[in-house]
C-alpha cells in the first residue's frame, strides 16, 4: 500500500515538474502582470528621542512592545497588490502594501520594484530591490513628524529581498518572497529611522 501511495505521489510530482516546465517554455518575451498576495512583517523603528516616548508611553512602554525607551518593535499581517511588465528576465513594476501591525504603529508603503529572474527552469528564483514612499500611522506615542496621537506620518523607504516563482499554467504562477525595507522619516531637526521583514505568498496573473 505504501509503495502505491509513493508512486501516485511521484508521479503527480512529475507530472507537476512537467506542466511548470512546459508552461515556462511557452511564456512571452514581453507581457504585463498583476499579482496580489498577504503574509506577515515584523518592524523595529527608534522614536523621535527618548524624552519624547518616555513622557508619552510611560509605564505602559512594555505593554506596547517597546524594546527600550527609544525604540518601537511589533509584529502582524499584512496583504499587497502589484504590477508591471517583464521584458525577458527582467522586470518593473508598482507595490503598494498595507500592515495590520500589533504596537502602536500601522502603515502603508508605496514602492517601485525592479527585479531579474535567474535562468533556472520549473521554479524561478528571482532577487528585487525597490524604492519609494511609506505613510505610517502611529497611536499613544511621539514620532518625527507627528503632531499629536494618530496623526499620519510621511516618509521615504526602500527595499530588498528574493524569491521563488513557480508558473502553473501559462497565465497564472504562484510565488513566495522574504525582504527586508529600511525606513526613514524626517521633520525639522527629528527624524525617526528603522526596519521591517517581510514574508509573503502571492499569486501573479500573466498578460
Amino acid at each position: 500500500m505504501n509503495k502505491r501511495c509513493h508512486f501516485i505521489v511521484l508521479t503527480f510530482f512529475l507530472a507537476f515538474l512537467t506542466f511548470a516546465e512546459n508552461a515556462w517554455s511557452k511564456e512571452k518575451f514581453f507581457e504585463v502582470f498583476l499579482g496580489g498576495g498577504g503574509g506577515y512583517e515584523y518592524y523595529k523603528m527608534t522614536s523621535a528621542s527618548a524624552t519624547a516616548i518616555q513622557k508619552s508611553i510611560g509605564p505602559d512602554c512594555v505593554s506596547l512592545n517597546c524594546i527600550k525607551p527609544d525604540e518601537i518593535s511589533g509584529s502582524g499581517g499584512l496583504w499587497r497588490f502589484f504590477g508591471g511588465v517583464r521584458l525577458g528576465l527582467m522586470g518593473l513594476g508598482i507595490d503598494y502594501r498595507q500592515s495590520y501591525l500589533e504596537g502602536p504603529v500601522n502603515w502603508g508603503q508605496l514602492m517601485g520594484d525592479f527585479w531579474i529572474l535567474l535562468p533556472i527552469p520549473i521554479v524561478k528564483p528571482f532577487i528585487k530591490i525597490g524604492v519609494g514612499f511609506i505613510h505610517l500611522k502611529v497611536k499613544g506615542i511621539e514620532l518625527a513628524g507627528t503632531k499629536k496621537d494618530g496623526d499620519l506620518v510621511k516618509g521615504f523607504g526602500f527595499r530588498g529581498g528574493a524569491g521563488l516563482l513557480v508558473k502553473i499554467i501559462r497565465w497564472l504562477s504562484l510565488g513566495a518572497t522574504c525582504e527586508v525595507a529600511g525606513t526613514y522619516f524626517r521633520e525639522d531637526t527629528d527624524t525617526t529611522w528603522g526596519y521591517a521583514i517581510d514574508a509573503t505568498a502571492h499569486i501573479i496573473f500573466h498578460i
